[in-house]
């Protein structure tokens, strides 16, 4: 989203901006910036896929992943998927889409005002077991979850954390509902 209040000052500052959003600009032989913020692209991720024969969550196979597990897969930076994974998949211990992000509460421990989650359509879950390094803010996080929907993506620490400094140690909030179901984990 883009602050319409954000006044760049000169071409630097313009670029700045341009970069930071993804705005595409052009100048008019005048000198006035003109901005066009490009339409969502729908990703693979984001295409509803078939339950489970139970009507269940779809396990994902890590060898013939669909399309939108795959994207999941190289947003959360699991396995080798081009190159990009920085977890293995034996860390996974669920994953699967939920036909809605309203629903993710169901499936792992969120406090309810994660208001990315607040939409109707689909969003893929990739529940973690371990310690994971969270190097730009020098935490460690155990037990993180990553969820994708289309609009954002991005892990969820709902284990205890770390800060790796001071070795201080934060447990979160309990959900205002436990979850009640499970994912499934991965399959060959």
């Amino acid at each position: 989203m883009v602050d319409r209040h954000l006044r760049p000052h000169g071409i630097v500052g313009v670029l700045v901006l341009a970069a930071a959003t993804g705005t595409l600009l052009a100048c008019t032989r005048t000198g006035h910036v003109v901005t066009a913020i490009p339409a969502p692209t729908p990703t693979p991720s984001m295409a509803v896929e078939a339950p489970a024969a139970d009507g269940g969550i779809a396990p994902v196979s890590i060898s013939h992943p669909s399309p939108g597990a795959k994207d999941a897969f190289r947003k959360c930076q699991v396995g080798d998927i081009g190159g990009a994974g920085m977890y293995s998949f034996d860390l996974i211990t669920g994953m699967g889409q939920v036909p809605s992000a309203r629903d993710v509460y169901h499936y792992v421990p969120m406090t309810g005002r994660e208001p990315e989650l607040e939409n109707d359509g689909p969003a893929w879950v990739v529940q973690f077991h371990g310690e994971f390094p969270m190097l730009k803010i020098a935490e460690t996080w155990t037990d993180p979850v990553c969820i994708a929907t289309a609009d954002s993506f991005g892990f969820y620490a709902v284990g205890v954390t770390r800060q790796n400094a001071s070795d201080i140690t934060t447990t979160p909030e309990p959900p205002p509902i436990p979850p009640d179901r499970t994912l499934p984990p991965l399959v060959p």
